[in-house]
């Protein structure tokens, strides 16, 4: 199911990013526990045993869950085979089974759902015919003219090179992201990937993560906002954790019962653990679920049982993944520079899905 050219391990780095997720068998139990109420289903349960062992009957899943897969009307040009199937199958499923049925949500996604699904459809004409001829240089042609590749390389084991591809992927993969949230809110306010691109200091050979940009930035914003502090003056990291520290402090979903305003605990809260997890996050050792963004991100704003909408915070998903794959830039050692460099022609990528999206609202038809 990781199997693609333009969404290439997409399922897979979904699920890493998320990361209240471990794997294909644990997103199962946990949306079994949601749809059937149940909070003792385990993962000991056959069907999941089976799914870890790569064994999936697709009646029996219908069954459990009690779906019927033939409603998702899927409107296959080709019919899926072991060969060409691979992630378009699993987002287009994914799309079919979460279009709104709410008729003004509807009419404001109806082409961005379809837009979507042409892109599926595209993957999917490519790996059928790929199954057949083995043309690499279809191959090149496809990711120079969908996903601005140049090299004529990718298949050569070039770290390097991997690496660019992986970023691109991701990068396009974010643009249609925004462009979902952007028509779903009818604003710009929750796309500023732009802003967590990562940075490389020459001066100090150090590199900042999208993980670490995105906190820098979001300490500035409170800065700004709470402070009066214009321009790049920014409180200290030490005044942003305390400051945490005493809305969830007097927040009764976090601390029960919640602290007086007038106890002297408020006025200088033990921060250590906030200091530690953000530390963590800076440094790309962990990162961010959605969970701990309403808890120690979102509770300066507003109080954790308002953030319960977690689309509006959903650009942790991005911002854990772009962190996800410098890490993994990291570990193939690719040069810091080139590591950050990778990701700046992300505007550029925006500009291209919405350019795509405007002409297939014409056409009906994806246009690269």
């Amino acid at each position: 199911m990781n199997k693609g050219l333009l969404f290439n391990h997409l399922p897979e780095l979904i699920i890493i990013s998320l990361k209240c997720i471990s794997s294909e068998s644990d997103l199962l139990v946990k949306l079994a526990r949601k749809l059937k109420r149940d909070k003792n289903i385990s993962h000991d349960h056959q069907i999941f045993r089976d799914i870890r062992h790569g064994r999936r009957r697709l009646s029996i899943f219908e069954s459990y869950f009690n779906i019927d897969t033939d409603c998702l009307e899927l409107n296959f040009s080709l019919e899926p085979t072991p060969q060409n199937i691979g992630s378009w199958y699993f987002l287009k499923s994914f799309v079919k089974s979460f279009q709104y049925s709410d008729q003004e949500e509807a009419i404001a996604l109806k082409y961005y759902w379809s837009f979507l699904e042409a892109h599926c459809d595209l993957e999917h004409t490519i790996l059928d015919e790929l199954s057949s001829t083995k043309n690499i240089e279809l191959v090149e042609s496809y990711l120079k003219t969908w996903l601005n590749i140049e090299t004529q390389e990718l298949f050569e084991l070039d770290s390097n090179t991997r690496y660019v591809y992986l970023v691109k992927s991701v990068m396009y993969w974010a643009a249609l992201f925004e462009l979902f949230l952007e028509l779903e809110f009818n604003t710009t306010e929750y796309s500023y990937l732009n802003k967590v691109l990562p940075t490389f200091n020459e001066k100090i050979n150090k590199l900042s993560l999208s993980t670490e940009q995105f906190l820098i930035n979001f300490k500035k914003a409170w800065s700004r906002d709470e402070y009066g502090y214009a321009n790049e003056r920014s409180i200290k990291w030490a005044e942003l954790y305390r400051d945490i520290a005493k809305k969830r402090m007097q927040d009764p979903d976090i601390t029960n019962p919640p602290i007086s305003s007038n106890s002297p605990e408020l006025h200088d809260p033990d921060i250590t653990a906030i200091k530690k997890k953000f530390d963590r996050w800076r440094k790309g050792n962990t990162l961010i679920s959605m969970n701990e963004m309403r808890n120690f991100i979102a509770i300066l704003r507003v109080p954790f049982s308002y953030s319960g909408d977690e689309l509006r915070l959903s650009q942790c998903l991005f911002i854990n993944l772009f962190t996800f794959i410098q890490l993994q830039g990291l570990k193939l050692d690719i040069d810091l520079k080139q590591l950050s460099d990778a990701f700046s022609n992300y505007e550029r990528y925006k500009a291209m899905v919405n350019r795509r999206y405007k002409t297939y609202k014409q056409t009906l038809k994806l246009e690269p």
